[in-house]
């Protein structure tokens, strides 16, 4: 049998085109996983409205927690990103609003916390103390926080149009359904 062989200029020839071909295939396929995060825009304001919108399109069904976990992660990288935006307040009681809907009442609770510390005179500011009462009352039964919160409520904003109600609600704090049963009686006689 006889055997066949390359001649040495040829093979080292092949093996610079197999070089070259590898080289241009590697340079046209998509970038991968590592490389498109590292280039991954800052979220805008139209982007987390737009996911909101997409969120809330269907209120019929079941929220999407994916969707809704993401929108607080890029509220929260926003904010931080441009804590002085006129937006701000609003993205984070927004943010707070989602997570007490996906039941994540810690995390609502001190998002809202937030808003009222950081921007006590936006219009969310004094609802986003009142919720963070009245998620401890009413989502996690917690009479006592809910009343520390009422109560910062009124000193922080004695004159808001809220005020009446959560003094009324401080009041019913440690009655049971029978003693409210009976006050709403009483008030109806």
């Amino acid at each position: 049998m006889a055997s066949f062989s390359f001649p040495r200029h040829k093979i080292f020839n092949m093996r610079w085109y197999l070089f070259s071909f590898c080289l241009f295939f590697l340079a046209c396929q998509e970038p991968t996983a590592q490389t498109t995060d590292q280039v991954v825009e800052a979220p805008t304001y139209e982007m987390i409205i737009d996911l909101q919108r997409t969120l809330l399109a269907n209120p019929e069904e079941p929220i999407d927690t994916e969707l809704a976990g993401r929108i607080v992660e890029l509220s929260e990288e926003f904010v931080n990103a441009h804590p002085d935006d006129p937006v701000a307040a609003e993205l984070l009681f927004k943010a707070g609003d989602i997570a007490r809907g996906m039941r994540a009442f810690g995390k609502a609770i001190q998002l809202w916390g937030e808003v009222w510390r950081k921007y006590p005179e936006s219009t969310q500011g004094p609802f986003s103390l009142f919720f963070q009462g009245f998620t401890f009352d009413n989502d996690l039964q917690d009479k006592e926080m809910a009343k520390k919160y009422y109560n910062q409520f009124l000193t922080t904003y004695p004159e808001h149009e809220l005020a009446a109600q959560v003094k009324e609600l401080i009041a019913t704090l440690d009655k049971t359904p029978e003693e409210l049963l009976e006050d709403i009686l009483q008030r109806n006689k």
